[in-house]
């Protein structure tokens, strides 16, 4: 009977330590897809801010613009689709 009891706590032991694992499994992608979207924002700020474009011609920073526009919208109807990038 001990024995019984011993293989139950051992077994509730790897369930709970695969539980634990897949949970963080679980944080660590969101993370990730937090950190992607922190980066993507920081990259669309920079793009169109003057100060760090200063040697860019004005026609070169509207196609920039026109392009961080162009893929948000893209991004913005996958997203309602379902879809992440």
């Amino acid at each position: 009977m001990a024995i019984g009891g011993l293989i139950g706590l051992l077994d509730d032991t790897a369930a709970l330590a695969k539980l634990t694992a897949a949970s963080l499994d679980d944080i660590s992608a969101a993370a990730g897809r937090t950190t992607a979207k922190a980066v993507g924002v920081v990259v669309d700020d920079t793009a169109v801010t003057p100060q760090y474009l200063q040697e860019v011609a004005a026609e070169r920073e509207l196609a920039i613009v026109k392009q961080i526009a162009l893929e948000a919208e893209i991004k913005r109807n996958l997203g309602g689709l379902g879809y992440e990038l």
